[in-house]
């Protein structure tokens, strides 16, 4: 149209006729198209981890906030985020194997449900896989979480089986502290980790005394009702996590139940620094990624939460 307006060319046919041509014919290559598919996929994956991060560079002009580096790295009051696949959404015909994985791509703990069908209405596996699984895989760290009626009764098959921490459920002991403080010291002498879990309605305080005490070395705030995988995250737990986190800053939380991309952020923001996934890893293309993008977005939540 500039052309034609120009007088340089009669009319727009005889400026297209002038100035376009075909160069020549680009036809689709099958396997670069499904290279960038498989990224394309990966990209989806992590999209939700990595798009406040991207937006904020977007906001300052393309430089980041200004911070120090190190930060990034280590979340504040020197917690240590910890990824663990939960082994309920792995494929459970094969989890000698899918453990091997996990560790090669990354976790740093496996997180093993143990269900008696009582406490819950899921029967998972027990103390004879979990020895398999550490025979397979000496290196693992099993945290294993036990939503059972009677958890002392298998405390020590776990140990024999080379658990290497047990949590179990603060409703199992009626929510009765001298019940819960014998049962995590008799964790502790059999030299494992001791940790009590929380279903999302249970309230703090009780378990927060022990932690204080010194008596814990983690708790597990659910964040779905515990006996199936697949389960939405329920953003009520939040509140409790933050209680918690103010009361106990050294204490490992760890958040378990619809935690992916979208969702860490928050938790770990809360002050989750122990985080269980299930789905979000065994379901996503490439695990390692996710894996990788759970603990950088945990990370870079708890170091924000500090500076706030």
């Amino acid at each position: 149209l500039a052309a034609v307006a120009a007088s340089a060319h009669a009319d727009v046919p005889a400026a297209v006729a002038a100035m376009v041509h075909d160069a020549g014919v680009v036809t689709p290559d099958p396997d670069a198209h499904a290279a960038y598919a498989a990224a394309y996929a990966a990209y989806k994956e992590t999209y939700h981890a990595t798009k406040r991060v991207v937006r904020g560079l977007a906001r300052n002009g393309g430089k980041e906030r200004s911070r120090p580096a190190a930060a990034i790295q280590k979340p504040a009051r020197n917690l240590r985020v910890v990824v663990a696949p939960s082994l309920l959404a792995a494929d459970q015909g094969n989890l000698a194997s899918e453990v091997s994985r996990m560790l090669a791509d990354g976790a740093d703990w496996l997180h093993v449900d143990i269900m008696d069908g009582r406490f819950v209405p899921n029967l998972t596996i027990g103390p004879p896989v979990v020895a398999h699984l550490k025979t397979q895989a000496k290196g693992a760290f099993l945290d294993c979480h036990l939503s059972c009626s009677e958890p002392e009764s298998l405390v020590a098959p776990l140990a024999a089986a080379g658990a290497n921490s047990v949590t179990f459920h603060w409703e199992a002991v009626d929510g009765n502290a001298a019940k819960a403080r014998a049962l995590a010291s008799k964790i502790r002498n059999l030299k494992m980790r001791a940790a009590i879990a929380l279903k999302p309605s249970t309230e703090i305080d009780g378990v927060a005394a022990l932690a204080e005490d010194g008596e814990l070395d983690m708790v597990l705030c659910l964040s779905v009702e515990p006996g199936f995988g697949g389960q939405s995250f329920m953003p009520s737990v939040l509140p409790k996590i933050a209680a918690l986190r103010a009361r106990c800053p050294d204490l490992d939380i760890q958040v378990d139940g619809g935690v992916n991309a979208r969702t860490v952020g928050a938790a770990a923001r809360a002050g989750a620094n122990v985080i269980v996934a299930g789905s979000a890893v065994f379901g996503a293309s490439d695990a390692a990624a996710a894996i990788a993008f759970l603990r950088a977005e945990a990370n870079q939540a708890l170091w924000e939460a500090a500076r706030e």
